[in-house]
C-alpha cells in the first residue's frame, strides 16, 4: 500500500524534506520550543525567558524562509536526485593505511 503523498503525485524526499524542516522550525518557538526550553535550563538566572524567546525570532524567521523555498522551489530539494554521476560507485576503492598499534586485547574465554 503505498502512501496517500505518493498517490497524489508528491515527490516523496520532497515532502520528506519540508516535513523536517517544518518539525525544526517548530523546535524554536513556543508551546513546543524543546531548544528554547534547554536554553533556559543552562542560561544564567540573569537572562530573562523573554530575552531567549525575542533571541530566537531571526532563526524562526530564516526558517520560516527556509520552509517557503522549499515549497515554492521544490528543485532546491530535488535537483541532484535524477542526475547521472560520471563515477561508477562500485569501482571507487578507498584505501586507508592502519597506523601502527597494538594488537587489539582478547577478552574471550580463557584457553
Amino acid at each position: 500500500m503505498a502512501p496517500v503523498a505518493d498517490k497524489l503525485g508528491i515527490d516523496l524526499i520532497w515532502f520528506g524534506v519540508l516535513i523536517c524542516a517544518n518539525i525544526q522550525t517548530s523546535f524554536m518557538h513556543p508551546p513546543f520550543g524543546f531548544a528554547l526550553f534547554y536554553l533556559r535550563g543552562i542560561a544564567p538566572p540573569s537572562i530573562k525567558t523573554s530575552e531567549i524567546y525575542w533571541g530566537a525570532i531571526p532563526w524562526v524567521v530564516l526558517q520560516v524562509i527556509l520552509v517557503i523555498i522549499v515549497i515554492f522551489w521544490p528543485a532546491s530539494v530535488t535537483y541532484w536526485i535524477d542526475r547521472s554521476t560520471a563515477v561508477d560507485p562500485n569501482k571507487v576503492k578507498i584505501d586507508i593505511p592502519m597506523p601502527d598499534a597494538p594488537p587489539p586485547l582478547d577478552f574471550g574465554p580463557p584457553r
